[in-house]
């Protein structure tokens, strides 16, 4: 039997309704099925001048920056996605679950890295950085101290010292070196 042109529009449009309700269920269920349950993590360092913190999970290390919300404390119990990249909502479980908005692109298993990725501006970065040291075991050289097997770099000559600041003319001799 031949369908006329109205029927056949409104059985195409039926089959057409039909497909795009399975089409999106089936992605909604795909959807679902990959939404895993919120991590949890400790928040082992942080530096509220400039708005970063680390939290340590069964993973690894993420680096957040604070945009908005209660600012966590040490030892918080931060939950949520935690890896990735991207601006997301935490949940402070130990804060009475209120909501902390965060910016994340850091998340490593090494804590060392992490830590090198926190901005310069913070003041706190230096003491992190000497307690991972001391945590490796490996010793921290002093400051201006090149580490073992690194070139060592002359320190930069300060303009009172160069030859071209100095005011005295170029016939006077080198002062004798001092005798003991």
């Amino acid at each position: 039997m031949l369908l006329r042109p109205a029927a056949f529009a409104l059985q195409t449009a039926l089959v057409l309704r039909t497909a795009l309700i399975l089409l999106t269920a089936l992605a909604a269920s795909a959807a679902i099925a990959e939404e895993k349950p919120p991590e949890e993590a400790k928040v082992i360092w942080k530096e509220r001048y400039c708005s970063f913190f680390i939290v340590q999970s069964s993973w690894g290390f993420t680096l957040f920056e604070h945009l908005n919300g209660p600012w966590p404390n040490d030892d918080d119990v931060i939950s949520g996605k935690l890896d990735g990249f991207g601006t997301r909502n935490v949940v402070n479980k130990t804060a009475d679950n209120q909501l902390t908005l965060v910016y994340s692109e850091i998340s490593s298993t090494s804590k060392r890295w992490v830590a090198k990725k926190i901005p310069g501006f913070c003041r706190r970065k230096k003491d992190l950085m000497a307690q991972i040291e001391q945590e490796s075991g490996k010793p921290t050289p002093p400051a201006g101290v090149p580490a073992p097997g690194a070139a060592a770099t002359p320190p930069a000559a300060s303009p009172a010292a160069s030859p071209e600041a100095s005011p005295t003319p170029e016939a006077t001799p080198a002062p004798a070196p001092a005798q003991q």
